[in-house]
C-alpha cells in the first residue's frame, strides 16, 4: 500500500507540474486559457478558464469579465505546485454568491499577497507567483476574462469608482460568515 501511495504522489506531482508547463506554453501567464478539462475528470457542462500569476509585492493582478449566465461559478487560487490554498479561513477561493458585481453587471476580482481592501479579493496566501482556476457550471454563455497586472499604489484608479472597498471589518466579518459556511459542510 505505501508503494501504490508513493507511486501515486510522484505521478500526481509530474501530471501537476506538466500541466502547468502546458499552460505556460499556451500563454496563461499572459491571458486566461479556456482548456477542456473532461479528458481529467472534468465536467462536461463546465468550462474552465486557467490563469498563472508572477506578483511582486506591489503588485496585483485584476481579473475582469462579464458575468456568465450560469447555474454556478467560482473562482480560486493555488500555489505554484496546484496545490489548493485554506479557502476556509482565507479568501482563496470565492463564488457566484460570495462575489460582488459591479454597478457596469462585470466582476472584477483582485489577486494579492496581502489584503488591498477590495471585497473581491483573492489572497495568495503570501505565494507571489500561482495560478487559478475560474470555473462556469452549467453555462449558456461564456464570456472570456481578461487580466491585467498593475501596481498596488494605481489598484484605486485602475477599478470603477463603485467598487466595493473592504475595511478591517467589513474583511474580518466575511471570513467569520466563510468559516462558518465551510464549517456547516461536514455535518
Amino acid at each position: 500500500k505505501m508503494e501504490t501511495l508513493a507511486r501515486f504522489a510522484k505521478e500526481q506531482n509530474e501530471f501537476l507540474l506538466g500541466y502547468v508547463n502546458y499552460l505556460r506554453e499556451r500563454g496563461a501567464e499572459d491571458a486566461l486559457i479556456l482548456d477542456d478539462q473532461t479528458p481529467y475528470g472534468g465536467l462536461v457542462v463546465q468550462a474552465y478558464f486557467f490563469h498563472l500569476f508572477d506578483i511582486g509585492p506591489d503588485e496585483v493582478v485584476i481579473l475582469e469579465s462579464d458575468v456568465p449566465d450560469a447555474r454556478y461559478w467560482n473562482i480560486q487560487v493555488w500555489d505554484p505546485f496546484c496545490t489548493t490554498l485554506d479557502y476556509v479561513s482565507r479568501q482563496s477561493a470565492l463564488d457566484s454568491d460570495q462575489l460582488h458585481i459591479d454597478a457596469d453587471g462585470r466582476v472584477r476580482v483582485v489577486i494579492a499577497a496581502s489584503d488591498p481592501g477590495v471585497a473581491n479579493w483573492l489572497d495568495t496566501c503570501g505565494w507571489t507567483n500561482g495560478g487559478l482556476i475560474w470555473r462556469w457550471n452549467d453555462a449558456a454563455t461564456t464570456p472570456k476574462p481578461t487580466s491585467r497586472k498593475v501596481k498596488l499604489a494605481d489598484l484605486k484608479a485602475e477599478l470603477p469608482a463603485n467598487t466595493l472597498f473592504a475595511d478591517e471589518a467589513y474583511r474580518r466579518d466575511a471570513l467569520r460568515k466563510r468559516a462558518l459556511l465551510y464549517q456547516q459542510r461536514r455535518k
